[in-house]
C-alpha cells in the first residue's frame, strides 16, 4: 500500500538555510519503497520549484501558497485559487494602513513584493520579482504574504483580516510573525486532498510541519511536527521529530 509524506518547507524540510543530506537520504529511501513524497508550502510556485532545483529534492507532487496551486508529478495544474481582485485591492489598502514592515503578492507561480518600512531589509527572494500592475493584469492576485514587525502584530493583523473579510472568501493564517493571506476555504489539507483524489491514493498520509499555517494538514491526517515548532503545534500532533529524516525514519523503522 502506497504512503504519503508532505512536507513544509520553510522550517520544517529547509532549515540552517539548506536542505540536509540526511533528510534527502531518507526521502529517496521511502520512495524506493514505491511511496510518495511531496511539498506543501506557503511559497509560489517558482519560487519552491527554484529550491527543488537547488538541492535536488526528489518531489512527487507540489502543492504552493498554502493550497492555492497543486501540482502533479510532471507540474500539471491541478487547481488554482480564484480570489476576487476587487476584495483584493481593499485588503491591500488595509495592509498598508495596518503598518506592515512589507508584503508580498503572488498569482500562483511569479511575486511581487512592496516594502512599507524604509529600515526594513527583506530577504533577496530567489526568483526575479515582477511588477505589481503585470501581476494583478495578467494572472490577477491569488494570496498575499505579509510580515510584521512582531508574532503579537501578526495575530493581530490575522484576526483583522478574519474578522473584516470572512464573507468575502478570505483567510488569514498567522506564520511566526507573517501572515498568509488567501482563499477562504483552501488550505495545505484541501490541497494536499486534491493530490489524494487525483492519484486515488488510500494508504496512510503524513504531514509534517512547524507553524500555524501547517495546523489544517497536521489535524486532517497524520500530523508530525518539528521538535523546534511553534509549542501550540506540537500539542495538535501524532508526535514531533527533530527533522524529516527523522521521521520519515520512523516510518521506515516500522517495517
Amino acid at each position: 500500500m502506497i504512503q504519503v509524506f508532505a512536507s513544509d518547507y520553510d522550517g520544517t524540510l529547509f532549515r540552517n538555510s539548506e536542505v540536509s543530506p540526511k533528510d534527502l537520504e531518507a526521502i529517496k529511501a521511502f520512495q524506493a519503497l514505491g511511496h510518495k513524497f511531496g511539498i506543501v508550502t506557503g511559497r509560489t510556485i517558482h519560487s519552491i520549484c527554484a529550491e527543488i532545483d537547488k538541492f535536488g529534492i526528489p518531489v512527487d507532487f507540489i502543492v504552493g501558497i498554502n493550497g492555492g496551486v497543486v501540482l502533479s508529478h510532471d507540474y500539471q495544474e491541478l487547481f488554482i485559487s480564484d480570489l476576487n481582485q476587487n476584495v483584493v485591492d481593499t485588503m491591500i489598502a488595509d495592509l498598508e494602513a495596518f503598518g506592515v514592515s512589507f508584503y508580498g503578492v503572488n498569482d500562483g507561480y511569479r511575486l511581487s513584493r512592496v516594502v512599507m518600512d524604509a529600515s526594513i531589509q527583506p530577504v533577496t527572494p530567489n526568483i526575479p520579482l515582477t511588477d505589481l500592475s503585470d501581476l494583478k493584469n495578467d494572472g490577477g492576485v491569488q494570496a498575499l504574504y505579509v510580515v510584521t514587525p512582531s508574532q503579537d502584530r501578526a495575530l493581530g493583523l490575522t484576526n483583522y483580516i478574519n474578522n473584516k473579510y470572512c464573507d468575502f472568501g478570505v483567510v488569514a493564517y498567522q506564520n511566526v510573525s507573517a501572515v498568509d493571506i488567501g482563499m477562504r476555504g483552501i488550505s495545505k489539507a484541501t490541497g494536499l486532498q486534491k493530490i489524494i483524489d487525483y492519484y486515488h491514493f488510500d494508504g496512510p498520509i503524513y504531514t509534517m510541519g512547524d507553524s500555524y499555517n501547517d495546523i489544517p494538514m497536521i489535524k486532517a491526517f497524520c500530523g508530525f511536527v518539528v521538535s523546534e515548532g511553534e509549542p501550540s503545534v506540537k500539542a495538535m500532533g501524532i508526535a514531533d521529530f527533530p527533522s524529516v529524516g527523522d521521521a520519515i525514519g520512523s516510518l521506515l523503522d516500522k517495517k
